[in-house]
């Protein structure tokens, strides 16, 4: 039941995600291979998390998240020197915004929750947030929905139910 609910969730991301055939561009495919692996490597991510949550405060774990995935993206931000400007004062408050509420404060809240949940209800939970972005951008910005989008967000909340749902103990079990 919980890898069929996490297939449902995958494919209701899928469909709100623009996963049809009047949707897309030249990079479609690339892009939804990158979305596969960033999948991927999410849930490795939490799997390895996982063990260290229980082990060390959270302050230490999203430390050495933080100092790993600046050490990571060097390379990538290399490439990209030809482009660098001097940054403005706004964009150091961006920076420091992005940085501090975005990146810091949302993986210690996230590895806050993962030490009450296991690895795959926090992955099957994390499916919740593209309908979050979803509602967001209907409250937000007035955006509207296809019924694509709405089916795909029901079949989201379908998958995230099944796949989170606990299994009965049998009788006489703790």
């Amino acid at each position: 039941m919980r890898g069929l609910g996490i297939a449902l969730a995958i494919f209701g991301v899928y469909r709100i995600s623009g996963g049809g055939a009047e949707q897309g561009g030249p990079h479609e495919l690339t892009g939804n291979l990158l979305l596969i692996a960033a999948g991927f490597v999410f849930a490795l991510y939490n799997f390895a998390t996982r063990q260290v949550v229980g082990c060390y405060s959270m302050v230490t774990v999203s430390f050495y998240q933080t100092v790993a995935g600046t050490i990571a993206f060097v390379p990538l931000a290399l490439i990209e020197a030809p482009q660098w400007r001097v940054p403005t004062t706004e964009s150091l408050w961006i920076l420091l915004y992005l940085g501090v509420f975005c990146s810091v404060a949302a993986f210690m809240l996230y590895n806050f929750g993962l030490r009450g949940l296991t690895a795959g209800t926090a992955m099957a939970l994390m499916n919740l947030v593209p309908i979050i972005g979803v509602a967001l951008s209907i409250g937000l910005l007035g955006e509207s929905l296809r019924p694509g989008d709405w089916i795909g967000g029901l079949i989201v909340i379908l998958g995230v139910a099944l796949s989170v749902r606990e299994r009965p103990r049998p009788r006489g079990e703790g």
